[in-house]
């Protein structure tokens, strides 16, 4: 009988790094439990990557939001229509175009802008939100809702400097 067979070089070598990992996770485990040192040092690395973790977030949300406020800032820039016809038609149209963003999840922020947009020139907002509200994404919805209190934002901070 010979041992050196294809089959028995793949289980020897398999029972060999088997034997290793295990062996690792036992002093792993022994260290975790009687060395304070290394305790200390787990504890330490995991409150760093906690940190990282949550400094990544944050500023993922801050650069959400400075695209959020850049988007707003250029469509109030754009303008709105002041005639009646026209801001059906602008309506009209950036609810389709809501919609068809909303088919595509990566297109979030425009289908949001849209909507954001399409309530600047209907009549009744609170109804419109009420609609939107049933019909619409939540994580949109987050969108939409902060493009708004940006917007509320920077027409308070801009009557108060007019003011002065």
């Amino acid at each position: 009988m010979s041992f050196t067979t294809p089959s028995s070089i793949a289980y020897t070598v398999t029972g060999t790094a088997v034997t290793g990992v295990l062996a690792y996770a036992l002093y792993f485990d022994y260290k975790r439990r009687n060395d304070p040192s290394f305790r200390k040092q787990l504890k330490l690395q995991s409150r760093k990557q906690a940190k990282l973790a949550k400094n990544e977030a944050e500023e993922g949300r801050r650069k959400e939001q400075r695209m959020v406020r850049d988007m707003v800032d250029a469509a109030d820039e754009e303008g709105y229509p002041k005639d009646a016809g026209e801001k059906e038609q602008y309506f009209t149209e950036k609810i389709a175009e809501a919609e068809k963003h909303l088919s595509n999840s990566s297109e979030k922020y425009e289908s949001a802008l849209a909507f954001y947009q399409s309530l600047q020139v209907y009549p009744n907002t609170p109804e419109l939100m009420n609609l939107l509200d049933k019909t619409v994404p939540k994580h949109i919805l987050d969108i939409i809702a902060e493009m708004i209190a940006y917007k509320e934002q920077s027409s308070k901070r801009s009557d108060s400097s007019d003011m002065e």
